[in-house]
Formats: C-alpha cells, structure tokens, sequence
C-alpha cells in the first residue's frame, strides 16, 4: 500500500509505501523526516494508457509501481501486482 506524501501547499512530494515505513520503525528511525522515505523520483503515466503500457513501463523503468495522472493532477497509483491481479481475473 501507498500513501501520497504532499506539501502545504498540496504539491505532491512523493511517495511512501508501507513496507518502507515498517522497516524504517524496525530500524529505529522513527524520529526520521518522513522525506528519508521519498524516492528520488515519481513515475508518471496517465490515466489513459492501457494496463499492457503501464506494465511495460514499469519493467523500463526497474519500479513496480506508477503515479496515475489525469492532466497533471495525480489520481492514483498502479502497482505491478494489480495488473497482474487483473489478468490473472480474466484469464
């Protein structure tokens, strides 16, 4: 699971998936800024590419999940297992 991290203003910072928060605890950093958690870069594709795209993208780009945008404004977040989940329903 993945939590959109945003500024004051409502700009979006990046990203923190869960696995990365309970590992952080575990290792004691739970007095860290939550900005050590971001990744140096967000992966964008938009809402109307197909799920074959976006699969195709992620293996590009070595990440196993992507920011979905409608416009600029992002809308959701698609990860590797959900594409896989989906064919696997109608296979």
């Amino acid at each position: 699971m993945l939590s959109l991290v945003r500024n004051p203003e409502g700009q979006l910072l990046g990203s923190v998936a869960r696995a990365k928060v309970l590992k952080a605890l575990k290792e004691n950093r739970g007095k860290d800024p939550v900005s050590f958690l971001l990744p140096e870069k967000i992966y964008r594709i938009s809402e109307k590419a197909t799920l074959a795209e976006a699969l195709k993208k992620m293996n590009q780009l070595e990440v196993t999940y992507l920011l979905v945008c409608r416009d600029q404004t992002p809308i959701g977040v698609i990860g590797n297992a959900d594409i896989i989940r989906a064919y696997r329903d109608v296979c």
